[in-house]
């Protein structure tokens, strides 16, 4: 297996960014915000698909690996999934710009499934990908399957908070659940910590900086502080992609 570089790690990054962003916002279609986020999430997608393939030994056989690649390969896999993704992205992008006030048809609203499921298949399958490098100790990691997705979903929760109605019950709903996914974050990164023996700098960033903050000032100051927990947990969803796909090709 050949090393990944930092055109990986971004990848990954605007890969689980765009997951995220894309599936929560998926949820509000109705809102004009949220359908400026699941665009934003399509650029991140479009983005990070040209570091994949600039990480590839020869970019411009890309569409090999989507039409021949191995079926038993995760790399092979996760290209399809970024191409269904993107591809039914702007589907249910296009559809609800004209529809927002009308509602999807069913046509329309089996898009809309199809392109949720492509959004889970896109923050979860990364942490198969490094699972096939088993000269890596990091990448073997029970967790390492948890925290990519879970990483990825906390992120993109944040987002419809920008957009909701603050006095609703709904946005109120989803600030509780992004206690909770914060909640897990802190727990599943202290776990795996532990577990792969990481160093300090690694525990005070990520753990520190990128989850136990982000989720104190969700517990103390919910409304006043979104912005700067959304900015924490940006940073945090790369700084541990950077870390397990970089530091993991170390230890």
């Amino acid at each position: 297996m050949e090393p990944f570089g930092i055109q990986v790690a971004l990848y990954l990054f605007l890969a689980g960014l765009a997951a995220g962003v894309g599936f929560w916002s998926s949820w509000f279609l109705s809102k004009k915000g949220a359908v400026k986020a699941l665009l934003a999430s399509l650029v991140c997608a479009l983005i990070g698909a040209v570091f994949l393939i600039l990480d590839l030994t020869r970019p411009q056989d890309f569409w090999l690996v989507l039409s021949e690649g191995n079926l038993t390969s995760a790399i092979s896999w996760g290209a399809r999934i970024l191409m269904l993704f993107l591809l039914s992205g702007f589907f249910v992008w296009t559809c609800a710009r004209r529809s927002r006030d009308l509602g999807l048809d069913k046509m329309e609203a089996l898009g809309l499934w199809f392109f949720r499921l492509t959004a889970v298949g896109l923050a979860a399958y990364p942490g198969l990908v490094l699972r096939q490098g088993k000269a890596y100790p990091l990448w073997q990691e029970g967790l390492l399957p948890i925290i990519v997705p879970l990483s990825a979903f906390h992120f993109g929760l944040l987002i419809p908070l920008f957009f909701l109605d603050e006095s609703s019950a709904l946005r109120k709903r989803l600030l509780k659940w992004e206690t909770i996914l914060s909640a897990l974050l802190v727990l599943v990164l202290l776990v795996l910590f532990a577990s792969a023996g990481a160093g300090a700098l690694v525990w005070i960033l990520i753990l520190g900086g990128g989850a136990i903050l982000p989720l104190a000032l969700a517990i103390t100051k919910p409304e006043k502080t979104l912005l700067v927990r959304t900015l924490l947990a940006v940073a945090g969803l790369y700084a541990i992609r950077h870390w397990l796909v970089i530091g993991g090709q170390l230890g």
